[in-house]
């Protein structure tokens, strides 16, 4: 009787399938908007990308073997480290869209928000989850909120309010004196967050800083 029955492997490929489709759905839903968007598994293999998420592909943002990789090689340990935490505990606290931005030498960085997906997205014989990684560039350079700061570069609150106001074009001067704080203590400042970002002059930083508002991030 067991020949009547597809082999196991069939039907995990069956299953996968099942799942995908509603991801590619919804990547195709999301090009519409305009926004890039790319299915994963928590394996590591792309499942599908959208015509605008294709579109940003090259050296710092491209799919080889199958695989999806990042060229920023803090963006791609931020990016591997969020996926083994997914693994160990999909509905961990802060689950719900971390966002990790993708510098591209000269050209406008990347912002990629992370997504688990549940429900329909998982494959329905076997349970294993996947993503949605929603990429779109950063090109207005609009001041960006603390928070955001904060969160998407790990910046301490200190930091983060030096760089949100930075992201303006004032001095670090002027951006202590608005703080309240002394110069040294700004340029101290600035030596972690340069650190952090991986930037070397603050026109770079500027460059990272200046549109990471919550409408470019998602």
């Amino acid at each position: 009787m067991l020949q009547d029955f597809p082999r196991a492997a069939g039907i995990e490929a069956v299953g996968r399938t099942i799942g995908h489709v509603s991801l590619a759905n919804a990547t195709n839903v999301l090009d519409r908007a305009g926004c890039g968007a790319i299915a994963v598994e928590l394996g590591g293999s792309v499942i599908c990308a959208n015509a605008s998420a294709a579109r940003l592909f090259g050296p710092f943002l491209r799919v080889s073997n199958g695989r999806l990789v990042l060229g920023d090689r803090r963006a791609a340990a931020a990016y591997a480290q969020r996926v083994r935490d997914l693994r160990a505990a999909p509905r961990s606290p802060g689950a719900e869209g971390l966002r990790i931005i993708i510098r591209r030498g000269e050209g406008s960085p990347l912002v990629m928000r992370i997504l688990p997906v549940d429900g329909a997205g998982r494959h329905p014989l076997h349970g294993a989850q996947a993503l949605m990684l929603l990429v779109k560039p950063i090109e207005k350079p609009l001041r960006p909120s603390c928070r955001l700061v904060q969160e998407v570069l790990q910046l301490t609150p200190a930091e983060a309010s030096l760089a949100s106001l930075l992201a303006t074009g004032v001095t670090v001067e002027s951006a202590a004196a608005t703080l309240g704080i002394c110069k040294e203590t700004a340029r101290n400042h600035l030596k972690s967050i340069f650190a952090k970002t991986g930037s070397h002059r603050q026109a770079e930083l500027v460059a990272l800083l200046g549109s990471l508002t919550e409408s470019h991030a998602f």
